[in-house]
This record gives C-alpha cells, sequence and structure tokens, in this order.
C-alpha cells in the first residue's frame, strides 16, 4: 500500500493528491502516518469497488482524503 501511494504522488494521478498530500504534511510533519492514514482511504475505494463490481471512484477517493 505504501507502494501504491507513492506511485500515485509521483504520476499525480489521481489529479488533486499531490496538493492533497502537501495539506495534509503541513497538518502533520510524519510522512508515514499520513501515507497510513491516506491508505485507509485507499483501502476502502478498493474495497468498495470489489463489493460494486466497478473502478475506483477517483471523487470518493479524494473526497476521503480532503476528510482526514
Amino acid at each position: 500500500m505504501h507502494l501504491a501511494i507513492r506511485e500515485q504522488l509521483n504520476s499525480g494521478l489521481p489529479a488533486g493528491i499531490i496538493q492533497i498530500h502537501q495539506t495534509l504534511l503541513a497538518r502533520d510533519t510524519d510522512s508515514h502516518r499520513v501515507e497510513h492514514r491516506m491508505m485507509e482511504c485507499l483501502a476502502d475505494i478498493l474495497w468498495q469497488a470489489q463489493e460494486n463490481g466497478t473502478i475506483p471512484n477517483d471523487a470518493n477517493y479524494l473526497e476521503c482524503l480532503k476528510n482526514i
């Protein structure tokens, strides 16, 4: 999951994730802890997609990240 978050940050996808990550780091400078909180959102979005048989919803993922 750490690799997935880092790949998202390296690619800038979904759009907006870099800005959200920077905002989270401004609140908590422990990047490892921030990644773990982001992973909770990623895991939830992936689970929802699996349950619904759909692709992960980027808008819901970004909204979850914004609410951390």
